[in-house]
């Protein structure tokens, strides 16, 4: 449909990858009042596979935004630049119909606002004559921290907001103060102010460092009457500690809210269920069998392990839910001729291997939503 120059090259199609990043670039453009025309203009500027791709981009950017006004879809960008049409004495009465009441405006939970965005603000401080305050974390002593902000610091000041010099200071303790004006900053002197308020401990390894924290915790619970959400552990690197901080906090019993994923790969419920697809996968290895029967996850009533694992043993049975069934059978019915073992023997392995031929089918049976095709 489009005579494409830099994505020619995929004959079968853009991958559905590389189109959902596509979209997502586009959404930004449309979030940043960024047009399909400007963006070619922009091309003029580069060489080489860096235009071509831009051109492409500019070129898929228009055919989107045709598509999307035929099926009357719109994105966050699209709502953005339809609010900025639209005139700022028809948006008032619009705006005074929907909120009567309306005097003041707060917006909170940015941390930094796209020209679109600070556009929709201007028409808002007409509409609630400038009683309109952001809660913005910004300080321009220091940059390092807070450079990325600066473009739209500078665009709200340019439209009038100042700063709150009184409110700034409230809640801020030393510590705050600090870390706002000096975090990534270049210091030349150390700062000892927090020295008394911090205590170095050794310990021998990672669980005993661990154990340390969980006593000192329990400490500060029972003793100092310290409330838990009071209590904040913090680590250099989450990962290497996380399975065993879960495993001692637990047996501490102390609750936690561990801001580290679990992966998937690790995750019991996760390998309970791919375990049993193996299982079915692999046609009943005893192997699979054993991580199936024993995971805490999964319930298999009145199968014998054990049991099963030293028929498996004794008969060379390795894999094949046929042989298992198969080999079992056979030498079932080969007992009555082993004239070295009594018949109190000869009962007690019969006994053995109806249980595991009992145990296998009792399996095969459980699993059969497994077996089926699914999606």
């Amino acid at each position: 449909e489009l005579k494409l120059k830099y994505f020619a090259a995929y004959t079968s199609g853009i991958p559905f990858g590389t189109l959902d990043k596509l979209k997502n670039v586009i959404s930004e453009y449309k979030k940043n009042g960024i047009s399909p025309e400007q963006l070619l203009n922009e091309s003029e500027k580069l060489e080489g596979g860096e235009k071509l791709k831009a051109e492409d981009i500019a070129s898929i950017y228009n055919s989107y935004l045709s598509k999307c006004k035929k099926l009357s879809a719109l994105e966050l960008g699209d709502i953005y630049n339809e609010i900025i049409r639209i005139p700022n004495v028809e948006l008032q009465i619009v705006f005074k119909n929907i909120f009567p009441s309306v005097k003041t405006i707060l917006i909170d939970g940015f941390d930094e606002f796209t020209n679109l965005e600070i556009s929709i603000i201007e028409k808002l401080t007409r509409i609630v004559d400038s009683n309109i305050s952001i809660n913005f974390d910004y300080s321009e002593k220091n940059e390092n921290l807070f450079n990325h902000l600066a473009k739209s610091y500078v665009m709200l000041a340019q439209l009038g907001f100042t700063q709150d010099e009184h409110n700034e200071n409230i809640n801020n303790s030393p510590f705050r103060e600090k870390l706002r004006k000096e975090l990534f900053a270049k210091i030349d002197s150390k700062e000892n102010r927090f020295k008394e308020s911090i205590t170095r401990i050794n310990s021998k390894n990672r669980i005993d460092e661990i154990e340390i924290i969980a006593k000192t915790i329990k400490e500060l619970i029972l003793i100092n009457k310290v409330l838990p959400e009071k209590i904040c552990v913090v680590f250099n690197v989450i990962g290497t500690y996380s399975s065993s901080v879960r495993d001692i906090f637990s047996k501490y019993g102390i609750p936690i809210n561990l801001t580290d994923r679990i992966p998937l790969k690790s995750s019991p419920s996760t390998i309970a269920a791919i375990s049993l697809l193996e299982l079915v996968e692999g046609d009943y290895h005893y192997n699979d069998i054993a991580r199936v029967v024993s995971n805490g996850f999964l319930h298999f009533d009145n199968v014998d392990l054990s049991n099963l694992l030293s028929v498996a043993s004794e008969l060379k049975i390795t894999v094949g839910k046929n042989n298992w069934e198969q080999i079992i059978s056979d030498n079932k019915n080969l007992i009555k001729y082993k004239t070295d073992l009594s018949e109190a023997e000869q009962d007690f392995v019969l006994g053995k291997y109806n249980k595991a031929l009992a145990d296998v089918k009792n399996i095969d049976e459980l699993l059969s939503p497994v077996k089926k095709k699914n999606t």
